[in-house]
């Protein structure tokens, strides 16, 4: 940011009367375990103009602390506030840089969210049942924890299970999750199960060749769906795996492929 320009609105400093609603924008904040990131906001669309991560000096403080050297008891994992500090200083003139807006059209900050005034009690994230369905959850997970994360914390956020598989077994159908549910299936019903014929199986290709009724009872309907409730369990395997996967560094995703390459049984391809 230029000397010249100021990061705040003052006396002698006032906003233009030329800032109306459509100019207006917001500072989001969000702390995380290993760094925080500031985001610019248009208010009147959401848009996101600017963003900007700061990497935290002390990072996770688990075995002495910063300030002193004094050892930590075990199992204790702690924060520098002077690390959230850094953050208002350098990520928020960042991210205003970024946005390449005036810094007097800002009109908020904002490092608080408060989950009890949601409109709605729960979020369903809805995605085919295969790989292709895996990355775009993979993707609004990733969303959800760095900008919505106390959504995450209250137990809203969850996971919806389409079936992958339909299995006609003579007159009866059954719905499967993955290969591994379908196999059990089979087992138990399989072909000369109580005289019943050669199992049919269809296997969906996304939620769009499902007919509406069909996603309905199998997946939305509230007294047969089956849902994930989305955790965190511990923050800071969490944090790495998040920026290793979906961080910039291709180099991290890389590593993190190659050291489970071995793990991959199939692939949809």
């Amino acid at each position: 940011m230029d000397q010249g320009q100021q990061s705040s609105v003052s006396a002698n400093n006032p906003v233009p009367r030329w800032v109306g609603a459509d100019d207006a924008c917001v500072v989001g904040v969000d702390f995380g375990t290993l760094s925080g990131r500031a985001l610019v906001v248009r208010a009147r669309d959401g848009a996101e103009l600017g963003t900007a991560v700061h990497d935290y000096r002390h990072g996770v403080m688990d075995e002495v602390l910063a300030a002193t050297g004094e050892p930590l008891p075990p199992d204790w994992a702690l924060q520098d506030p002077e690390d959230y500090c850094d953050v208002l200083r350098d990520a928020v003139p960042a991210a205003v840089a970024s946005a390449g807006i005036d810094p007097r059209l800002v009109i908020g900050i904002g490092t608080d969210f408060d989950v009890t005034k949601l409109r709605y009690g729960r979020v369903f994230l809805l995605m085919d049942a295969d790989s292709d369905g895996h990355h775009i959850a993979t993707l609004l997970l990733t969303f959800f924890y760095r900008h919505l994360r106390e959504l995450i914390k209250a137990g809203a956020v969850h996971i919806a299970q389409p079936p992958l598989y339909r299995i006609d077994i003579g007159k009866e159908t059954f719905w499967a999750l993955d290969d591994a549910h379908k196999a059990a299936i089979l087992k138990q019903h399989g072909e000369g199960k109580n005289g019943r014929g050669t199992p049919e199986i269809t296997r969906f290709k996304g939620l769009g060749e499902m007919m509406p009724k069909v996603l309905w009872e199998t997946t939305l309907n509230p007294r047969t769906r089956r849902l994930l409730r989305v955790e965190v369990t511990d923050q800071i395997v969490t944090d790495r795996v998040i920026n290793e996967l979906m961080g910039k560094d291709a180099s991290a995703r890389f590593r993190f492929i190659m050291e489970r390459a071995d793990e991959a049984e199939e692939l949809d391809v």
